[in-house]
């Protein structure tokens, strides 16, 4: 490589910059699937005897939450993994990881709300 294309480099601390937005990124993905739990409203003089059925409504939401959710780690798992052997990074694998994370928050977050939404109508 000559001394043009170094430019193009970026290696050290400016190599943790791609790391620490992917995994702000699966932070946001994570807390937009907590999101979509949300208990119905109680009236507060019949809170105690309703909450409990109201939150085992909630049971196939939770369910998916949790397979999301550890869907979403070891995609973070594996992200991390990678970006810990790439010593030095070209903006090539910054616009690759932006489409990775795009596609992430896009794919993961909608299909657990409709696959409780389904649970719930049957």
């Amino acid at each position: 490589m000559n001394g043009s294309d170094n430019h193009w480099l970026e290696r050290g601390s400016e190599l943790e910059r791609p790391v620490f937005f992917s995994d702000a990124v699966f932070a946001i993905a994570i807390t937009l699937l907590a999101l979509e739990i949300q208990v119905s409203q109680v009236a507060a003089d019949s809170a105690a005897a309703l909450l409990p059925s109201a939150l085992l409504s909630l049971w196939p939401k939770f369910f998916s939450f949790l397979i999301s959710f550890w869907v979403v780690g070891n995609y973070w798992l594996a992200h991390h993994r990678t970006f810990h052997y790439i010593v030095a990074t070209i903006v090539g694998c910054y616009l690759s990881t932006c489409y990775f994370l795009c596609g992430l928050c896009c794919c993961l977050s909608h299909p657990p709300w409709l696959a409780s939404m389904e649970t719930n109508r049957s």
